[in-house]
């Protein structure tokens, strides 16, 4: 895979011997961020968000995460289970299950962060009434909804919920119980995420010194032993606090912030559309946005290995008693708030580029006259303007265009295009 020094995060690997040439993942890609070149398809890393589309569009794009022989650095490990995690079981299989079978695999301690979820909910219904910030506030629990608007939607950062998301807090907070009861030191403790996407990573390895999250494991590659250490006697206490679980969901906890207060959006597709519609103005009366980049919410993770509706079922049906929110934690959160703008828009590799200026638009427009215009991927670029913007940062030539290269040949393409697009693109052209 081509790797590019400015963006040294990397999060899945393409597995050359399984690749087909098909291009599924790089037309598929929601940003243009992948390429296909001399047979081999690579990742142009400072478009990438990290969203996995790739992942389910080709099986010979595989997930980087963390690995358990990494582990082995740490004299102590904390599983954070994703509260997507719970739902990948049958119904009868509950947490405090799946928590002690993560126990039995070797980790030293399992934190349910449904109590952290509950009050992060809680924390942003104060937040949002509170708080004089440009609404709506967006969520900032999905790290691709960071990274879409990082790229694609500058000028929203300011929207962003500045807020520690609850992973991150309850990571902190139990790694500084055990440093300061003289237990461990802070690098004999790991605390690591059960995963259901690859964006995790990010977090892991981009947040500053107060990250304190060590690693993220893909669900679906912990899932099958987990499975074969689940024992029905076999429950770990995890208290009683569990409605948090319903943050696995998109607009589970809607009912603490209020369903009139919340706009719930999921899926890569429908993200970018409302973040069309909040730049143009359209949402200034909405105070939150609850925002995934998965279909319904972290369950449609492309990590996970239940089927998202089923996984829905089984959360809104085991967790919908509400319990009271831990109002120590809901004051811990409001007292992280962050400047949104200072952390996410300062970042030399999120600035924009020179080329996104007039006279970059104004020289991409000539390419494209050159160009047939109808994103045949035949350049290894998902579409013509991809390519023009590939010629003008100097990666690729214009003569490289399929088309081009048959004029020069002075093979006559000008009617098949014209038959083309009179098709509207169709194979009838042919």
């Amino acid at each position: 895979m081509q790797e590019n020094q400015s963006e040294p995060l990397q999060t899945i690997t393409i597995i050359s011997e399984l690749c087909t040439g098909c291009m599924k993942c790089v037309r598929g890609c929601p940003v243009e961020a992948m390429r296909f070149k001399e047979r081999i398809p690579f990742v142009k890393w400072e478009r990438c968000i990290h969203c996995g589309e790739c992942i389910k569009a080709c099986d010979a794009i595989q997930p980087l995460t963390t690995s358990f022989f990494e582990l082995s650095k740490f004299k102590y490990t904390i599983a954070i289970p994703s509260p997507a995690f719970v739902a990948q079981f049958e119904r009868h299989i509950g947490p405090a299950h799946t928590f002690s079978a993560l126990k039995f695999l070797g980790f030293n301690d399992v934190l349910n962060i449904a109590p952290f979820c509950s009050a992060y909910f809680k924390a942003i219904k104060i937040f949002i009434e509170n708080q004089k910030i440009p609404k709506p506030v967006i969520s900032s629990i999905c790290p691709v909804v960071i990274s879409l608007i990082q790229r694609k939607y500058p000028s929203l950062i300011e929207h962003l919920l500045p807020i520690t998301p609850p992973r991150q807090l309850a990571a902190k907070l139990a790694v500084e119980s055990l440093i300061k009861n003289g237990t461990f030191k802070m690098e004999e403790i790991g605390a690591i995420y059960i995963t259901p996407c690859i964006s995790k990573m990010i977090e892991i390895n981009e947040t500053d010194d107060g990250n304190y999250i060590h690693g993220a494991i893909a669900i679906r590659h912990i899932y099958n032993e987990s499975l074969k250490r689940i024992k029905p006697t076999e429950k770990m206490d995890i208290g009683k606090s569990v409605y948090g679980f319903r943050q696995a969901i998109a607009g589970g906890l809607s009912e603490i912030i209020g369903e009139e207060n919340v706009l719930v959006v999921s899926g890569i597709k429908n993200l970018k559309k409302a973040m069309d519609d909040i730049e143009m103005g359209k949402m200034r009366r909405i105070p939150f946005v609850d925002a995934y980049a998965c279909a319904e919410g972290c369950i449609g993770g492309t990590l996970t290995v239940e089927d998202l509706y089923i996984a829905r079922q089984k959360i809104l049906s085991l967790f919908h008693e509400r319990d009271e929110e831990d109002e120590e934690l809901v004051e811990i959160y409001l007292k992280t708030k962050f400047d949104p703008v200072e952390r996410w828009a300062k970042k030399p590799k999120y600035r924009k580029p020179v080329s996104a200026g007039i006279k970059f638009v104004v020289m991409k427009e000539g390419i494209l006259k050159n160009l047939p215009g109808i994103d045949c991927g035949l350049c290894g670029a998902p579409t013509c303007e991809a390519f023009a913007e590939d010629i003008l940062e100097g990666e690729v030539k214009e003569e490289e265009c399929i088309f081009n290269i048959l004029r020069n040949e002075e093979i006559k393409v000008e009617e098949f295009l014209s038959r083309w697009k009179r098709k509207g693109g169709k194979n009838e052209a042919g």
